[in-house]
């Protein structure tokens, strides 16, 4: 059902993913390096990148949203709806809103690494 997220499993890509390369995902994912010109992500819930995203991002839930601390030129796809040019400054989560038909941009404040679950 890609109508709700499920965050029980969070999978960890240490790297960055290099323009031309296509990484898949069952759930969500917290990449620990940038998302490059040309490079394709593909997760069914939620992205956490912890560096630049600069390629292209697909959600395949439409109730996914992808968490970013920048965003160059990036192209995202929540669901059915696809955005193209995505910049921004500082970091910053995008969800697709299906009440106001459209993204929502908010920003966000990475407190400490107790997001990262050792055990």
């Amino acid at each position: 059902n890609y109508n709700s997220i499920n965050n029980d499993h969070i999978e960890i890509y240490k790297g960055s993913i290099r323009g031309g390369e296509t990484k898949y995902f069952n759930g969500s994912v917290l990449i620990l390096g940038d998302i490059n010109p040309n490079a394709l992500v593909v997760a069914k819930d939620e992205v956490y990148v912890v560096g630049k995203i600069k390629g292209k991002v697909i959600i395949r839930n439409k109730n996914g949203r992808i968490n970013g601390a920048l965003f160059k030129n990036a192209c995202i796809k929540i669901f059915d709806k696809v955005n193209y040019d995505v910049n921004t400054s500082h970091a910053f989560f995008i969800k697709y809103s299906i009440s106001l038909k459209s993204y929502v941009i908010t920003p966000f404040l990475l407190v400490s690494s107790s997001l990262i679950n050792s055990g």
